[in-house]
């Protein structure tokens, strides 16, 4: 898996998700959710627009440890994030 840089949102019942496209063994490529920003929207956007400062090993590591029910938000240096939590 290698990661193309490119992000997007997308909406969900269970907040933002943000997706980021990789390649596939130079075959194909596949949209892959990196995080949930819970119904934050602008810590979503704002990770986007930063994202590409990554590493490629750090977008492979939040793509593998990835979880729809444990929204994040962003926590001090970039790729670090805090959970959210969750009011009943």
């Amino acid at each position: 898996m290698t990661p193309t840089y490119r992000f997007g949102r997308h909406t969900t019942p269970k907040g933002y998700v943000v997706v980021a496209e990789v390649m596939h063994n130079g075959d194909y490529s596949e949209w892959l959710p990196v995080r949930n920003f819970g119904f934050c929207q602008y810590e979503a956007v704002e990770f986007m627009r930063d994202a590409h400062k990554l590493e490629a090993k750090r977008i492979i590591e939040l793509v593998k440890s990835f979880n729809i029910d444990r929204p994040v938000k962003r926590h001090g240096k970039l790729g670090n994030f805090k959970t959210i939590k969750l009011e009943l």
